[in-house]
C-alpha cells in the first residue's frame, strides 16, 4: 500500500510539473540566427540601441495570472541568447483581453509594431493600474475575461560583430 502512495505521489508531481510548463510564456522569433551567446542584455530605453543593428523581431506572450512581466523578459533574453543576439529591446508591452483584435495585432509577426513605449516606467504604471482591478466583474455577467501580457521586441547584434554562419 505504501508503494501505491509513492507511485501516485510521483505521478501527481509529474503532472503538476507538466501543467506548470504549459502555462509559461510563448515566444516567436523572425529574423537572422547567429551562434548562440550567453549574455544577451535587456534594453528598456530606445537610446540604448546605439551601437547595435537589428537582426530580428520577436513576440512573447503569456496569460496574465500565469506569467509576470519578469517571466516574459526572461523568456526574451533566453530566446535572444539562442539566436545569437547581443541584446533585446522591448518595443511595446501591453495587457490585452484574450481573443480581441488588439491581441491579434500584437501577435502578428508579419506586421510592424507602430508602438514604441521607450520607457519602462510606463510598464510599472500599467501593472499597478491593471493589477488593482484585474478580473473584477463590473456587471451582472458571469463571464470572467482572460487577459494576456504581450511584449514585442527587437533583437539586436553589436555593429561590426563577427560574420554569422
Amino acid at each position: 500500500m505504501k508503494k501505491f502512495y509513492q507511485v501516485m505521489t510521483l505521478i501527481c508531481s509529474g503532472t503538476v510539473i507538466l501543467l506548470a510548463g504549459c502555462f509559461g510564456p510563448s515566444v516567436s522569433y523572425k529574423g537572422e540566427t547567429f551562434p548562440p551567446v550567453t549574455d544577451a542584455k535587456l534594453l528598456t530605453v530606445k537610446k540604448q540601441m546605439s551601437g547595435y543593428e537589428v537582426i530580428g523581431h520577436g513576440v512573447v506572450s503569456g496569460e496574465y495570472n500565469s506569467c509576470s512581466l519578469a517571466d516574459l523578459k526572461k523568456a526574451l533574453v533566453k530566446k535572444a541568447n539562442s539566436k545569437g543576439a547581443d541584446a533585446v529591446y522591448i518595443k511595446t508591452y501591453e495587457i490585452v483581453k484574450s481573443g480581441e483584435a488588439r491581441e491579434s495585432q500584437l501577435l502578428d509577426m508579419t506586421t510592424e509594431c507602430p508602438v514604441d513605449d521607450d520607457s519602462s516606467a510606463n510598464w510599472e504604471d500599467m501593472e499597478d493600474t491593471f493589477g488593482a482591478n484585474y478580473n473584477q466583474i463590473q456587471d451582472e455577467s458571469t463571464d470572467v475575461p482572460i487577459f494576456n501580457r504581450v511584449v514585442r521586441a527587437v533583437f539586436l547584434r553589436k555593429k561590426n560583430a563577427s560574420i554569422h554562419e
